[in-house]
C-alpha cells in the first residue's frame, strides 16, 4: 500500500512517464486527454469543443482499478446536455488509495458558431492530498482548458485541446498540472469505422496514440488502440440499447500490467450508432438505381435511404402526415444535420422550397398555426418526437390527452412540462 502511494506521489513530482491513472471512460482507451476521439456515446467526450455533437441530456458513471493495485480506484461522474448547436457538462472525478487522493470537479461548455467549426472552454478545481510516511501535503489548484474542432468534410475531423492553461502564469502549478496539449485527427474510411490519431505534449515528452473504432451493429461499438511511448495497449466494447449504454475497457502496460474499467451511461433520448457499411468509402455517393420522391414515397422507400435510422424514418412520415410537404428546414427541425440531408438527397428529390409555403384561407391559417407551434415547442427545448405528437393532438382536438402525454414524457423536467402545457393551452384558446 505504501509503495503505491509513493509511486503516485512520484508520478506528480518526478513526471514518471509510465504512471497515469486519471479516470476516463473505457471508450476513451487511454488515461490522458486526447483532442480527437470516437464519439459513440456521450461518455467519450473529452474535448469541450465536441460537446455540441451530442443532442440529448445524459449522465455517465465510470470506474477503474488502475494497474490492478490493491486499494487503488478511480471513479468519475459526468452529466450534461447538448442541442447540436451548443453543449455543456459538469464532472467530478476521484483517484484514491489509503494515504493519497486526487479529487477534481469542473464544468465545460462548447458552441458551434459556424457550420464547420466548434469551440469549447472549461474550468477545473483539483484537490490533492498525500499523507503517508514522510509525505504530508495538501494542494488546492484551479485551471482552465480550451479546445477547437474543425470538420471541413463529413469524413474528416481535426481537433486541438489545451489543458491546464493557468499553469503558464502560476509556475509552481506546472509541477502538478502540466500545461499539456493534444492535436488530433480522425478519418472515416467507411461508414461506421473511424481511425483516430493524436499527439500529446506532456510533462514527460510527446505521446502518440492511434486507435480504430468500429460500430459493428446499431447497438454495439468496439475500439482498440496503441500508445508507443507509454508501451500501452487498450480495447473497449460498449453495448447500447435505447437510453442506456454499458462499457467495459482494458488497458495493458508492458511494465505495470492491466487496468480494468467499466461505465454506465443513461440518456433522455435514444442513443444509436451508425453500423458499419461495406458499400464503399463514406465520401462516395451511394449507389441509387432510382431516386425517390421524398414527399410522395412510402415509409419502406424512405427506410432504404442512406444514413437514416428507424427513428428518423418515423419522424419524416409523422411530419408529412401532420404538416404536409417536407422542406430542408423541416428536416433540420426533426433532427437531421446538413450533412445527413445532403447524403439523403443523393437518392431522393422533391423537397419543397420554403418560399413556396403560403398561408391563404382557413387551411393556410391552420398550417401556419401548426408550424408556429412546432417551432415554439422546439425553441423551449421539447424534442422533435414529442413536439410532433403534441401538434398532432392539438390540431386534432385531443386536448384531454395532453396532460397524460406530458406526464409520461421522461425527457421533460417538471418545469418544462408546465411551460409546455402553458404553450399548448394558448393554442387551444385561439
Amino acid at each position: 500500500m505504501t509503495a503505491a502511494v509513493f509511486i503516485l506521489f512520484a508520478a506528480l513530482q518526478a513526471n514518471i512517464c509510465a504512471f497515469e491513472c486519471r479516470e476516463f471512460s473505457p471508450l476513451m482507451l487511454f488515461p490522458y486527454p486526447r483532442a480527437s476521439v470516437h464519439v459513440a456515446t456521450p461518455e467519450t467526450l473529452c474535448n469541450p469543443a465536441a460537446l455540441p455533437l451530442v443532442k440529448n441530456s445524459y449522465l455517465a458513471l465510470s470506474g477503474s482499478n488502475p494497474y490492478t493495485f490493491d486499494g487503488l480506484y478511480s471513479t468519475s461522474v459526468r452529466m450534461g446536455h447538448g442541442s447540436g448547436m451548443w453543449g455543456a457538462r459538469l464532472f467530478w472525478g476521484r483517484t484514491g488509495i489509503e494515504g493519497y487522493s486526487e479529487n477534481a470537479c469542473g464544468a465545460d461548455a462548447g458552441i458551434l458558431p459556424v457550420k464547420y467549426i466548434a469551440i469549447g472552454i472549461g474550468a477545473q478545481y483539483l484537490n490533492l492530498d498525500a499523507r503517508c510516511g514522510p509525505i504530508d501535503m495538501t494542494k488546492h489548484l484551479g485551471t482552465l482548458r480550451a479546445g477547437i474542432l474543425i470538420r471541413p468534410i463529413e469524413w474528416l475531423n481535426v481537433a486541438f485541446l489545451h489543458e491546464n492553461i493557468m499553469s503558464y502564469w502560476i509556475g509552481p502549478n506546472a509541477d502538478i498540472q502540466f500545461p499539456e496539449w493534444s492535436l488530433g485527427a480522425s478519418v472515416i474510411p467507411l461508414e461506421g469505422i473511424e481511425i483516430n490519431w493524436n499527439i500529446n505534449s506532456t510533462a514527460f515528452g510527446y505521446v502518440n496514440t492511434i486507435s480504430v473504432s468500429a460500430d459493428l451493429i446499431r447497438y454495439c461499438s468496439f475500439s482498440a488502440g496503441y500508445s508507443l511511448e507509454t508501451s500501452s495497449y487498450a480495447a473497449a466494447v460498449s453495448v447500447i440499447y435505447k437510453y442506456v449504454s454499458a462499457s467495459y475497457g482494458i488497458r495493458y502496460h508492458t511494465y505495470l500490467g492491466f487496468t480494468h474499467s467499466i461505465s454506465l451511461t443513461c440518456s433522455l433520448a435514444p442513443m444509436e450508432v451508425r453500423p458499419v457499411s461495406w458499400q464503399g468509402i463514406l465520401p462516395s455517393k451511394p449507389a441509387c438505381t432510382e431516386k425517390i420522391d421524398i414527399n410522395a414515397c412510402a415509409a419502406e422507400d424512405i427506410a432504404g435511404l442512406p444514413g437514416l435510422s428507424d427513428v428518423m424514418v418515423s419522424r419524416i412520415m409523422k411530419y408529412r402526415e401532420i404538416f404536409g410537404a417536407l422542406t430542408r428546414k423541416s428536416l433540420s427541425q426533426i433532427g437531421m444535420t446538413g450533412a445527413e440531408i445532403d447524403r439523403m438527397l443523393d437518392c431522393a428529390y422533391g423537397l419543397e422550397e420554403e418560399k413556396k409555403s403560403s398561408y391563404q384561407g382557413r387551411s393556410g391559417r391552420t398550417n401556419r398555426g401548426k408550424n408556429e407551434l412546432f417551432a415554439s415547442l422546439l425553441e423551449i427545448g421539447v424534442g422533435p418526437e414529442s413536439a410532433l405528437e403534441l401538434v398532432r393532438m392539438i390540431f386534432s382536438g385531443r386536448k384531454d390527452e395532453i396532460p397524460a402525454y406530458l406526464e409520461s414524457d421522461k425527457t421533460l423536467s417538471e418545469e418544462k412540462r408546465k411551460e409546455t402545457a402553458g404553450l399548448c393551452a394558448r393554442y387551444f384558446s385561439r
